[in-house]
């Protein structure tokens, strides 16, 4: 094996790793700081319907995603273009 050959989950680069961490440090400060600022700005109401909401059509969606998948036995985009030529490229 030679040094030029990468394995399997290393970065390419010093800067991907800083990239990658800064992006998971930001992310991870929205999804704690968002909900706060929202509900102690008066906005509680719109965290409890946007939870409700994405729990309910989220089980939806994922139930007859998943159902779709077993019953063709495809691929996401093979499963739809199963479904109806309509969904096609």
């Amino acid at each position: 094996m030679s040094n030029n050959t990468k394995k399997k989950g290393e970065f390419g680069s010093r800067f991907g790793y800083i990239m990658v961490a800064a992006g998971a440090a930001i992310g991870l400060g929205n999804i704690w700081k968002f909900p706060y600022l929202a509900y102690r700005g008066g906005g509680g109401i719109f965290l409890l319907t946007y939870i409700v909401l994405a729990v309910t059509f989220g089980f939806a969606l994922m139930t007859a995603e998943i159902s779709l998948g077993r019953k063709t036995g495809l691929s996401a985009i093979g499963a739809f273009k199963a479904l109806d030529k309509r969904f096609s490229f």
